[in-house]
């Protein structure tokens, strides 16, 4: 913790209860009266859960870095044959659906042998 309860010294034992909470708090207890609570994410050093990835402080962007998602290509050229008002997508006139297509089936079928965790 950052901030810890103090140690007591005395001649009689002491007894400290650390209560950890599903919701990341915990609670520390001296002789059964609280003393402390705190965060477990945000209240502890080094953390419970550290970070994924660790900031370098030294690390830097090259000079020639570039922040564009997208770069456009200066040499890119249509073909000779690009025709702009012909449509996304050309449909097949002669596509039919078989004849034992099912029309109102479900999209999923359910697995018989699925059981569903406890959990």
């Amino acid at each position: 913790m950052n901030a810890a309860p103090a140690a007591r010294i005395v001649k009689t034992t002491e007894l400290y209860t650390l209560i950890i909470h599903p919701n990341n708090t915990a609670i520390v207890k001296l002789n059964g009266e609280q003393v402390k609570e705190a965060n477990l994410l945000e209240d502890f050093s080094p953390p419970f859960n550290p970070a994924k990835e660790i900031d370098d402080p030294k690390d830097t962007k090259p000079e020639d870095w570039v922040d564009e998602s997208r770069i456009a290509d200066p040499e890119a050229t249509k073909p000779e044959d690009w025709d702009e008002d012909a449509p996304y997508e050309i449909v097949d006139e002669t596509a039919t659906k078989p004849e034992d297509w099912l029309e109102n089936e479900p999209l999923t079928i359910p697995d018989p042998d699925a059981v569903q965790p406890e959990e």
